[in-house]
């Protein structure tokens, strides 16, 4: 089944119109009937519109279908980890205590912000020289990577390749889904990641590729709020329906991969704007008028109508 199907499964379960849904998000009307799977700027207005919705059921199938139904982890994981509450009184030195104490020093006591490091990817392959290969998710295989992240056999069947220039550290490279990031980075683009291993180490203002439980990669750049807010703040690009892709907050226990933009390319050769067209036509409008003046010119020295 396709995120387009799934997804009008939830409406019908909300009671929602297809209208209504096209009016909020912001799509053209019929958008789910002719579409199978959902971009990822588009995913982004829905978690917006639709904040109960599981998105990672929407993109993959798996789990429930609302964020609410979804049974709570008992048990530690690489993904959740369970902790008693920390807390600081007066000093600079956190303190554990017990779940009830804690309980009671809510309304007074805030617990610091600590980002949680993030492990080192599962998967790693290498050329016959043993340096890494930079494994390529394309907009078609994105759809899985969500699932796929950390699963050897998903990873193991994207395509791989070396770039000069990108060696030494771990990389990845993924194309750009949608128009959020232009004109810095246009629908289509590649742009190649290099991991990130704390979310500490994430500045502010720069573009990353950032996977989160709920979505699966965009391409966004960030503002590090972890040690005042306790959350990363993502931001578009486009300047173009500026209002379709407002700010937005990540939990940073929601986060799976984070990859800092080393490098971003296409194969495709962007035709120049609206000026540079007009810049040269103008440049070749004269060239062909002085080509036109010297020909003429010529044709009156050789008749001897010009005196010298």
């Amino acid at each position: 089944m396709a995120s387009a199907e799934r997804l009008l499964q939830f409406l019908e379960k909300q009671g929602i119109s297809k209208r209504k849904f096209y009016t909020t998000v912001e799509v053209s009307n019929g958008y789910l009937d002719k579409s199978k799977n959902i971009s990822a700027d588009i995913l982004e207005r829905i978690i917006y519109s639709y904040p109960d919705i599981n998105i990672m059921w929407v993109i993959t199938g798996t789990g429930e279908m609302l964020k609410s139904d979804e049974k709570p982890a008992d048990t530690p994981t690489s993904n959740n980890h369970v902790h008693e509450p920390v807390v600081t009184i007066n000093t600079n030195t956190p303190v554990t205590i017990s779940k009830g104490a804690a309980s009671k020093l809510e309304k007074t006591v805030h617990p610091p912000v600590h980002p949680p490091v993030i492990l080192q990817p599962k998967i790693i392959t290498v050329d016959g020289g043993g340096y890494e290969n930079i494994l390529h998710v394309s907009i078609r295989s994105a759809a899985g990577y969500l699932a796929g992240h950390s699963d050897p056999e998903y990873l193991e069947k994207l395509p791989s390749f070396r770039l000069p220039g990108l060696t030494g550290k771990t990389y990845r490279s993924f194309e750009a889904d949608g128009d959020s990031m232009d004109p810095t980075i246009k629908h289509g683009q590649m742009v190649i990641g290099e991991w990130v291993e704390s979310l500490e180490d994430i500045k502010d203002d720069r573009v990353y590729i950032i996977v989160t439980k709920n979505s699966r990669p965009v391409i966004k750049r960030l503002l590090n709020r972890i040690n005042t807010k306790g959350l990363i703040i993502a931001k578009s690009d486009a300047t173009n329906n500026r209002e379709l892709y407002k700010n937005y907050t990540i939990n940073p226990d929601d986060i799976l991969e984070v990859w800092y933009a080393r490098f971003h390319g296409s194969f495709d050769f962007q035709a120049p704007g609206d000026m540079w067209k007009r810049v040269n036509n103008h440049e070749a409008d004269i060239t062909l008028l002085q080509s036109t003046v010297d020909k003429l010119m010529n044709v009156i020295k050789t008749a001897g109508l010009l005196n010298e």
